[in-house]
């Protein structure tokens, strides 16, 4: 069986905190375009361009 080398290991690692930190990031994308969404939905004030 081959060892991972630590160069390796420590790519691995990186490449793994980037993918987490960029589905968090998505997820706030997600979450920001639904509050957006619903911020327009529930306006009270008619469209100027209406």
């Amino acid at each position: 069986m081959q060892t991972i080398t630590k160069e390796y290991a420590y790519l691995f690692h990186m490449v793994e905190c980037a993918r987490q930190e960029l589905s968090r990031l998505e997820q706030m994308l997600i979450e920001a375009q639904q509050t957006a969404e619903e911020i327009y939905l529930n306006r009270t004030e008619p469209d100027a361009n209406a």
